[in-house]
């Protein structure tokens, strides 16, 4: 068993499980990018919104297309479509629990999502899940080129927590949180109450467990 002493969690699908229309959302920033100079061929709706804005960074980067502009105007259209249903969230069956637990146990506990501030406080609440974090990271408190997946969220949480990063262990729901983690040091596993199956997990050599609520598996937890 690997040594850790913070946990740290993505949200949407590992903590809460969200209403918010994914497909909207990627429609919506796709057609921005677009009003703001990236050719339409570049991009693809089907894809995840880290992929296209990626694509979109670089083109920007070569056309002299002002890259933050890209990610306020796309930013203030994921915040609005994620704050649509932010009311019916839910929290995964255990979560305080396990969360409560984890705090009894001296370890350190973190939050790392993708979402807005104000998404992430305000469907944390509905979920009831509105503790006290020793870390508490959104898409939107730094620059959101440093956001997951790239390695500087991961290490920004550590040195907020005042943890080594090998200590560190992540749990999510997505590919883009086990790239996160492990291009930053830390550990990861995956869960699947959220984006990814067992089989996709097993593709991407992931280890993983059902919920939050099976954390005990792998962590000495009473409970």
């Amino acid at each position: 068993m690997f040594l850790i002493s913070a946990v740290i969690f993505d949200l949407d699908g590992t903590l809460i499980y969200n209403r918010t229309d994914f497909m909207k959302m990627r429609k919506c920033v796709v057609a921005e990018l677009i009003q703001q100079g990236i050719p339409s061929e570049i991009l693809d709706e089907k894809d995840i919104i880290v992929t296209n804005m990626a694509r979109a960074e670089k083109y920007a980067v070569h056309h002299s297309i002002d890259v933050s502009q890209l990610y306020e105007k796309t930013g203030e259209i994921m915040s609005q479509i994620e704050l649509e249903t932010v009311d019916l969230t839910e929290p995964i069956p255990d979560a305080l629990e396990i969360i409560i637990e984890l705090k009894n146990e001296s370890y350190r506990i973190g939050i790392l999502t993708r979402g807005s501030r104000k998404y992430a406080e305000t469907a944390l609440s509905a979920a009831g899940l509105d503790i006290e974090y020793d870390a508490f990271i959104c898409r939107d408190d730094y620059p959101e080129e440093e956001s997951k997946p790239s390695p500087i969220a991961m290490m920004r949480a550590a040195k907020i927590m005042r943890t080594e990063i090998t200590e560190c262990l992540y749990l999510g729901d997505h590919l883009i949180d086990m790239k996160c983690a492990v291009s930053a040091g830390a550990e990861f596993i995956g869960v699947l109450t959220g984006a990814y199956t067992a089989e996709e997990w097993q593709k991407v050599g992931a280890r993983y467990i059902k919920s939050i609520a099976s954390l005990s598996e792998v962590l000495p937890l009473n409970f």
